[in-house]
């Protein structure tokens, strides 16, 4: 099922984006490799001024609700 999701950028990552695709943020972020995004716009507008609006087709999805969810895995 796909979802509308956001992505925040800065105004230069977004052009390189719509130019050469997303690259996946590696092992060492805060949940591992892949592209972040959110279902919450004002989520998305705290990592840049710039919201690229996503039609995410999502595989296995875990949900985290809190740092607390997190960490307890």
């Amino acid at each position: 099922m796909p979802y509308t999701m956001y992505h925040g950028t800065s105004e230069e990552r977004a052009r390189s984006i719509l130019r050469n695709g997303f690259n996946q943020s590696d092992e060492s972020k805060m949940l591992g490799r892949g592209v972040y995004c959110s279902r919450e716009i004002e989520k998305a507008r705290h990592y840049g001024d710039v919201i690229l609006v996503l039609n995410v087709d999502c595989g296995k999805v875990k949900r985290y609700d809190s740092w607390a969810d997190l960490t307890s895995n």
